[in-house]
């Protein structure tokens, strides 16, 4: 009596741990056969009954058959899956393809592919048997042909953004005793004025490029205020007031 309840403990053991489903995730490119591309670190098995997650481009080098209860879905932002082989969808399973898919030979037998877009899809040949179904969205770059080269999706990416040039002009020392700098960053060429107090100009020069350092030594120039501007067209972008002593 123990031996039969201790078979049928191991029995039922055994039933839960094949009958729990474990869902399998792509976390890079690579092939199915290297185990550092799946987040658990263990490769599943080509005839699988799991969820498998295909987020990234990966190569499969053998056959894949789908047992009832997987579901093999390929992502639509970089997931692409391509192998010279035959991936077969039987009843219970489905295949979701949203990014590329390139195999041989694709054989639904009572089970269901659903080819979404974006992503395309390129095969030799295709089957439906025992009641499966599949569900075709176009796509220009799809083929029901022979090829040679997977198509690997590449996944869109925002471009930089391009930094934001703040105008910025700084004169300094100040004061100063007629030997002064001015420190500037802006987006458009402007051009510096320097006046006494009756607002003559006294000397100007214009500023080129993004950013600069620029010296001025004008140890002629009397103990006192002076004002100065930058400008660029009818723009005023910078004032200020430096004092020269002597």
């Amino acid at each position: 009596m123990k031996s039969i309840i201790c078979i049928l403990f191991l029995f039922l053991l055994l039933f839960f741990h094949t009958a729990k489903s474990t869902t399998w995730i792509i976390i890079e490119n690579g092939n199915w056969s290297d185990s550092s591309i799946w987040l658990s670190g263990i490769v599943p098995t080509y005839s699988n009954s799991d969820t498998i997650m295909i987020k990234d481009s990966i190569t499969f080098d053998e056959d894949i058959y789908l047992n009832a209860g997987a579901l093999l879905q390929i992502d639509s932002l970089g997931g692409a899956l391509c192998g010279h082989h035959n991936v077969t969808v039987y009843s219970g399973a489905k295949l979701n393809k949203y990014g590329a898919l390139s195999l041989d030979t694709l054989l639904i037998k009572g089970g269901i592919g659903d080819f979404i877009l974006p992503g395309p899809f390129l095969m030799w040949l295709t089957k439906v048997t025992d009641g499966g179904s599949l569900h075709i969205s176009s796509y220009a770059q799809s083929c029901l042909c022979k090829w040679d080269t997977c198509y690997i999706p590449i996944p869109f990416v925002n471009p930089p953004e391009t930094p934001e040039i703040v105008n910025d002009y700084t004169l300094f020392p100040n004061p100063s005793n007629g030997n002064f700098n001015l420190q500037y960053s802006q987006a458009n060429e402007t051009t510096f004025y320097f006046y006494n107090v009756l607002g003559q100009i006294l000397f100007s020069t214009t500023l080129e490029g993004a950013s600069d350092l620029k010296n001025f030594i004008k140890n002629n120039l009397n103990n006192g205020m002076y004002y100065w501007e930058v400008i660029s067209g009818d723009k005023v972008h910078k004032q200020g007031k430096h004092l020269i002593i002597n």
